[in-house]
């Protein structure tokens, strides 16, 4: 009977880190703990690092806690942000927005899109081509190889919880905001974006207004 009730204290405790964890990070987004950014980065890393851990050693569901980091992650960006131009800012899209009947495959830049409309490429670039530096990827690999090339002061992107949770942790302390995705047909073919969210988002990194309706 001790056993059990130690047991199920410790895993009660291992539930309660991540909210504990995260009440840390809420704090420091305030600058009331850190004010450092790598600093911040560092602590962030850790935190995240050690709940997946704990996650994974339950068998627990990652998706919730990296659904949570990515929110959370975006809040310290957002209070370290400042008013960036154009070329500070690379823009990350995942291939998997791309149609999969589409003859033409779109990787590295949005410009080859031929504008089929058949997916959401056509209007992120009649939004926003030419003017942000936009890259097309297939991996989380592809896309620090884009960081690496572009070095981008912000980086805005867009994949899955899973993904942007690995590509956030990989290239601390750069602040990169994530936009997830929606996977209505399964993981990697035929996401989906909310365009409107993430033309706002830009919107908040330049202070420029970006038509989003439709047409």
């Amino acid at each position: 009977n001790i056993l059990s009730i130690l047991l199920a204290i410790i895993v009660y405790l291992f539930l309660l880190l991540p909210l504990i964890s995260y009440i840390f990070i809420y704090l420091l987004a305030k600058g009331i703990i850190i004010s450092s950014r790598h600093t911040e980065a560092k602590v962030l890393k850790i935190l995240q690092l050690t709940i997946e851990f704990i996650y994974r050693l339950f068998g627990f569901d990652l998706e919730n806690i990296q659904v949570s980091f990515v929110h959370l992650n975006n809040i310290l960006v957002l209070n370290r942000a400042k008013k960036f131009e154009h070329d500070d800012i690379l823009i990350l899209l995942p291939h998997c927005l791309q149609n999969d009947d589409c003859n033409f495959r779109i990787t590295k830049s949005i410009e080859l899109c031929h504008r089929c409309g058949k997916c959401i490429f056509k209007d992120i670039r009649d939004k926003i081509g030419g003017e942000y530096r936009i890259s097309v990827v297939p991996g989380g690999s592809q896309a620090r190889e884009a960081v690496k090339g572009a070095i981008p002061k912000l980086v805005i992107a867009s994949a899955c919880e899973r993904d942007m949770t690995s590509g956030i942790l990989d290239t601390l302390p750069l602040m990169v905001y994530g936009v997830l995705i929606e996977r209505p047909y399964g993981y990697c073919q035929r996401t989906v974006i909310d365009l409107q969210k993430l033309l706002k988002i830009i919107h908040l990194f330049t202070n420029e207004s970006i038509a989003i309706t439709d047409g």
